[in-house]
């Protein structure tokens, strides 16, 4: 799981100050020992309500921290907090002043549905599709038989009558 931060908008934020409610926490064996502290901390300087970004252009890259592991981090114990509430003050280039706010919730991401990597999508598009031919091949060898055996009934038909001297009874094929 990670954090985001990137300006979407047509022109440029200026003075972009991020704020978080509660500081972001993390749990130890997503880092290397003695470590999360210190990236917690940096993360978090980040979001103190200073102005962490002079400018951020429209449409450009993102800016982005690492928090966790999924799905390690949905169980995480009592004492990481599960809800981050996090506001965005910046300027635009006319002097207006904009605050917009949003909830980082872990329990609710956890219910979103996570796109599969591709290559596990196309093997199991692969797999659908190996089985969708098996059973198109499955029902020509069903049609081919019955035909097969459409014919060879026909045949056997016509030797007896030809055997007995009567005329053959002519049957609409397939």
């Amino acid at each position: 799981m990670h954090i985001a931060v990137k300006n979407i908008g047509s022109s440029p934020a200026l003075n972009v100050r991020l704020s978080v409610d509660v500081p972001f926490q993390s749990m130890e064996e997503f880092f290397i020992t003695g470590m999360m502290d210190q990236h917690l901390d940096g993360i978090n300087a980040i979001f103190d309500g200073s102005v962490s970004f002079p400018s951020l252009r429209p449409n450009s890259n993102s800016y982005v921290w690492f928090l966790g592991r999924l799905p390690q981090l949905f169980d995480a114990p009592a004492n990481v907090a599960r809800r981050y509430e996090v506001t965005a003050t910046y300027d635009s280039t006319a002097g207006q002043t904009y605050t917009e706010t949003m909830i980082l919730d872990i329990d609710i991401e956890r219910r979103i549905e996570f796109p599969a990597p591709p290559l596990v999508r196309i093997g199991k598009d692969l797999e659908v599709l190996g089985d969708e031919l098996k059973k198109v091949r499955m029902g020509m060898q069903s049609s081919a038989r019955a035909a097969a055996s459409a014919r060879a009934a026909a045949t056997t038909g016509a030797r007896r009558a030809k055997l007995h001297g009567r005329r053959p009874r002519t049957r609409g094929t397939l």
